[in-house]
């Protein structure tokens, strides 16, 4: 009940950011040169502002764009033959934008690129925050369409390093970074039919401990910071995204600091701190966001951790201490605390590639000799399509091919002589769950999907509640739903564009999805917008009727079948065949219109007192 509740509420947030979206109709002002200077008039002003460009030009931006009063910019190209889009780019200088509280950015047909952001920066819009390489969004409404967002970056710093005195202190923490291009708090973002690329975060690294100058023990390590959403950070509020590829974007791991090194017969050496925390390589809900994504494709996101810190030796009489875990990398894809209904997307070929366990410390020589410590545990890699622990609605997704690479355990300690013993290898990390994977007290709910082909362990893992139509390619999935299979070779066909504006994975004829799906959860349409016919496909994809079509345009016949049979060949012969050699290939190759392929064939003439007959058949291409 309560998560339909938050269902609704979404969606009358969205009804309400479409009606307040469209972009006015006469221009408060023309920008016709890639000037900074007056996007910050803009800025100030507010108002509807066309970038009119006599082809592709660059706006340099040395410091945020601070938006405090209403704001459209809309990207027009007077000279398409010269370029396509108008671009800002910060050059690796700062963020590009910080929207305040209670006012609306709407960014129409750009390209953003080369956002950077450190606390650090002279330049931070008054938000010194490591988040938001493109965009900090302070409760304000954000609205970006038919945009790319790329190359974006946000980097923590590293702890700062103990004290060295007659207390020895410990490494402070490193620096979380958080939403490589967009974070947002407190209000909400709609991105539409835009590109995500290459953009990424990495949190500090934690300080060094302090050594003892007396006799004293040394200062632990501080632990890494967090490294979340490389991408998009949703904290709070709403994020809506539509149509939208996310692709290759990335979260980069920082180790542990090193421990302070004790002094004296009494003086122990420190613990070195943990590796950091990773997740949501794409897209990252907190605890207080609610999102819809919907015709979105998520791939080749990424996230890359680092191994945990060795065990210090033996003090004197101690034991080696044991290798740190290694780094966790969860969420390729998606990552999600806080409410998410997920339709008609694919997530695919998203890497999670966890930190090996460190090594443990060796023993000490001293006396009989003592143990070397454990070797630590490998780094967890789980969700490498989705991570949940929030709460999720999955409904005609496909998820395929997503890797989860758990780190390896760090090598036994060595014991000393003549008594001291080896320590454990550390075990291998978590690897489950490799397209879905389930945690913590909420709940997900998956209809009509395809969880197929997992790479590194299986493909789901926690408690999913299955709603029907979905097929497992292993025997990961809970069956309680109406048609759900496990075991299933669902052969997806590879990713590419096939009408729609993100690429998708095709079915096949004679697919085992094809027409599974559970009518009570059964979209419209597809991925793509492509009707869904009754019974419908499971997946984001749905195979178009097969058909052919034969119609008559002047003195030609045309020709036409469905796009998602671009690889078969059309076949002519003159009456009923008697043989296969009666079929031959026509030429020259169909052209595409309207998602439909179509041959034009000029008619021959009428014998005179005879009837000539044409046969068309589309048969398979041959590799």
């Amino acid at each position: 009940m309560g998560f339909n509740c938050q269902m609704d509420k979404i969606v009358k947030l969205l009804l309400l950011i479409l009606v307040a979206s469209p972009v006015a109709a006469t221009a408060d002002g023309f920008i016709s040169s890639p000037l900074e200077a007056s996007l910050v008039v803009a800025a100030t002003n507010g108002g509807y502002y066309q970038l009119k460009f006599d082809g592709a030009g660059t706006v340099p931006l040395t410091k945020p764009l601070v938006i405090s009063k209403d704001l459209v910019l809309e990207g027009v190209i007077v000279n398409a033959a010269l370029g396509s889009q108008v671009s800002l780019s910060a050059s690796n200088l700062s963020r590009l934008f910080v929207v305040q509280n209670g006012v609306k950015l709407t960014l129409n047909n750009l390209t953003l690129l080369d956002g950077h952001h450190t606390s650090t920066n002279t330049e931070t819009g008054g938000v010194a925050m490591a988040a938001g390489g493109l965009l900090f969004n302070d409760g304000g409404t954000v609205v970006i369409s038919n945009s790319v967002i790329a190359n974006h970056d946000v980097i923590g710093q590293p702890g700062l390093a103990g004290t060295n005195d007659f207390d020895p202190t410990p490494g402070g923490p490193g620096e979380d970074a958080q939403g490589g291009a967009i974070y947002s708090r407190n209000g909400s973002v709609l991105l539409s039919e835009c590109v995500l690329n290459a953009n990424g975060v990495q949190p500090g690294q934690g300080g060094r401990g302090a050594d003892a100058v007396l006799v004293d023990s040394g200062g632990d390590g501080g632990n890494a910071g967090r490294g979340l959403g490389g991408a998009v950070y949703i904290e709070s509020g709403t994020l809506s995204v539509f149509n939208t590829l996310i692709s290759s974007n990335q979260v980069l791991g920082a180790s542990g600091g090193t421990n302070g090194v004790g002094a004296g017969l009494v003086g122990f050496d420190g613990t070195p701190g943990n590796a950091a925390m990773l997740g949501g390589a794409g897209l990252y809900l907190g605890a207080g966001a609610t999102g819809i994504v919907s015709g979105v494709t998520l791939v080749g996101n990424t996230i890359t951790n680092v191994s945990g810190m060795g065990g210090p030796a033996a003090d004197f009489a101690s034991k080696g201490q044991d290798g740190r875990q290694g780094g966790p990398a969860l969420g390729g894809g998606l990552f999600n605390v806080g409410v998410l209904r997920m339709t008609n997307c694919t997530t695919t070929a998203n890497i999670l590639d966890a930190g090996n366990g460190g090594a443990g410390g060796v023993g000490s020589k001293n006396g009989f000799g003592t143990d070397g410590g454990n070797g630590g545990t490998g780094g967890t890699a789980q969700g490498a399509g989705l991570y949940n622990v929030g709460s999720a609605f999955v409904q005609n997704c496909t998820f395929s091919g997503n890797n989860d690479l758990p780190g390896t355990g760090g090598a036994a300690g060595v014991g000393a002589s003549p008594f001291g013993k080896n320590g454990k290898a550390g075990a291998t990390g978590d690897g489950r769950g490799a397209n879905l994977f389930h945690t913590g007290g909420g709940t997900v709910r998956v209809a009509n999907s395809l969880l197929d082909n997992p790479i590194g362990g299986l493909s789901v893992a926690g408690d999913i509640d299955d709603l029907g139509g979905n097929l497992c390619s292993d025997s990961s999935l809970v069956i309680k739903g109406l048609k759900s299979q496990n075991g299933v070779i669902i052969n997806l066909l590879s990713l590419t564009n096939r009408g729609g504006f993100t690429p998708t994975m095709a079915l096949n004829l004679g697919n085992p999805a094809v027409g599974i799906a559970n009518p009570a959860y059964t979209l419209a349409t597809d991925q793509r917008g492509v009707p869904r016919p009754t019974p419908a496909s499971s997946g984001a994809f749905e195979l178009e009727p097969f058909r052919l079509l034969i119609s008559l345009a002047g003195t030609n016949a045309v020709v036409q079948w469905p796009l998602d049979f671009s690889g078969f060949n059309l076949q002519k012969a003159n009456g009923v065949p008697a043989v296969t050699n009666d079929w031959t290939v026509v030429t020259p190759a169909p052209t595409i219109t309207n998602r439909v392929n179509q041959v034009l064939i000029a008619l021959e003439p009428k014998l005179s007192n005879s009837i000539l007959s044409r046969f068309f058949r589309l048969t398979p291409k041959i590799p």
